[in-house]
């Protein structure tokens, strides 16, 4: 076995890693582990430089960094670590979560320019597919290069098309029997000793992520086909995320969905969640608009809100929507005529619902709380919610206040079907005027929300 490990050393003029070895060699890493405890200790057996090393402390990794900042008078990248460093530069991506992180702790600058000239950046490429043994992946780029994939994509328009002008062909591989892609993830959990996740396959093995995402519809789906549990991924890279929305934008034409992400995406929808807040708030910070779909089916957004009520365990909040849910809550107000009608579709009361104690009524804003209140003090004989308007698919909109004379609705936030509501109560109060207060929508009588008191002098 130290012979077999020697003879491809040989070879590739370096110790191979484990995933050299399951692919070209006569044992699997996994027997060299069982043999010698562990591979880096099966390396050493073969007196061979160890190149995937475990347990060196961070001050050691970070002090040979800073030997070779002073030895060249620049701060080092992954290519001359590789040279003259001590560690490989995929120790310092995974123990610093990428390079650039183990650069800063270091307190070097960082070497990821923004405008890098194209040569340095198929240099780098090349180097790179050297030291992997493959075609690199954007995953494998941003952890263990020395530029991020940004650069790639502004100077030669995506990933694929660098990987194209220097190679002549792309990593993502098509037609792919299933039974392989099966097989391999079953290598790459033995390797990971335990459920490997995209980030994992990007890194370490045999194919690229699309690739699963093509076959069986996404990667998730692709890890339940082999029988394991999706698991969380976690300390991803911010630029990582944002990168892939961006991907995703670019093959699409509009800015993605967190359902986009979950069936075509690398990652799960609720690492987004997790690291930025909502999923919306994600795609604002990549600069894109966030994409309010109205062409989702209504038994889908209905299925997701159960879902999201069930998770919580009570009615959820427009807000819980945004930040936890797979759909915008203004998609449900487009396809429903408001959130609360959006509720009502399945069986849930709106939780908006205020009960003060000196109304005889309940009120579903603080808006319409105040409003009430301004009515009261002005003796004002009003009913709540008596009329209702129809519009639409036979819709219907309840305005909230009327009295023999005006009908009025209190209005804070607009959705794209507010002037609808307004035109078709406009038309169908023909003995009364239409009131808004808040913000303009088509009426009779608009009263601003700062001069809200104002109503009284209609009485």
């Amino acid at each position: 076995m130290r012979e077999e490990l020697r003879r491809l050393a040989d070879e590739a003029e370096v110790a191979p890693t484990q995933k050299q070895l399951n692919q070209v060699g006569r044992f699997s890493a996994k027997a060299y582990q069982n043999k010698f405890g562990s591979w880096n200790e099966a390396v050493r057996a073969a007196d061979l430089r160890v190149n995937e090393e475990y347990g060196i402390a961070e001050t050691d990794l970070l002090d040979d960094l800073r030997r070779l900042q002073e030895e060249t008078g620049e701060t080092p990248t992954s290519r001359d670590v590789a040279e003259d460093g001590r560690y490989s530069a995929s120790i310092y991506s995974r123990k610093f979560d990428s390079w650039n992180a183990a650069i800063q702790k270091a307190g070097l600058d960082v070497s990821k320019q923004r405008e890098v000239p194209r040569e340095d950046l198929k240099d780098e490429l090349l180097q790179l597919a050297d030291n992997l043994g493959q075609l690199p992946t954007a995953g494998q780029m941003e952890q263990q290069g020395s530029y991020s994939i940004n650069p790639y994509e502004r100077e030669f328009g995506s990933w694929n098309e660098a990987l194209v002008e220097v190679f002549d062909e792309i990593n993502r591989e098509r037609d792919v029997p299933k039974e392989a892609l099966l097989d391999e993830l079953a290598r790459l959990e033995a390797v990971c000793e335990g459920t490997p996740t995209s980030v994992d396959m990007e890194r370490d093995g045999k194919y690229d992520v699309s690739t699963y995402a093509g076959e069986f519809g996404s990667w998730n789906e692709a890890l339940r086909a082999a029988g394991y549990e999706p698991v969380e991924q976690r300390n991803i890279p911010r630029s990582a995320l944002l990168s892939e929305i961006e991907r995703l934008a670019e093959e699409d034409g509009q800015p993605p969905t967190a359902v986009d992400m979950e069936q075509d995406g690398r990652f799960s929808w609720s690492i987004y969640r997790r690291r930025f807040g909502s999923w919306n708030e994600a795609v604002r910070e990549t600069g894109l608009a966030v994409n309010v779909r109205s062409d989702i089916p209504k038994p889908e957004l209905k299925d997701e809100l159960l879902r999201l009520r069930d998770q919580l365990g009570h009615t959820p909040e427009r807000r819980e929507m945004d930040e936890q849910g797979q759909f915008d809550s203004t998609t449900y107000a487009t396809r429903f005529g408001s959130w609360n009608e959006a509720l009502v579709a399945v069986g849930m009361s709106p939780n908006k619902i205020l009960c003060p104690d000196d109304l005889n009524h309940i009120v579903r804003s603080r808006w319409e709380l105040e409003v009430a209140n301004i009515l009261s003090e002005a003796d004002v004989d009003y009913e709540y919610e008596p009329v209702k308007i129809t519009y639409g698919d036979d819709r219907t909109y309840t305005p909230d206040f009327a009295t023999d004379d005006y009908v009025i609705e209190v209005k804070g936030y607009i959705y794209s079907n507010a002037s609808q509501k307004a035109v078709a109560a406009r038309a169908q109060i023909e003995s009364r005027e239409y009131v808004v207060i808040g913000t303009e929508l088509p009426a009779d009588i608009h009263i601003p929300w700062e001069a809200r008191h104002e109503v009284k002098q209609l009485f």
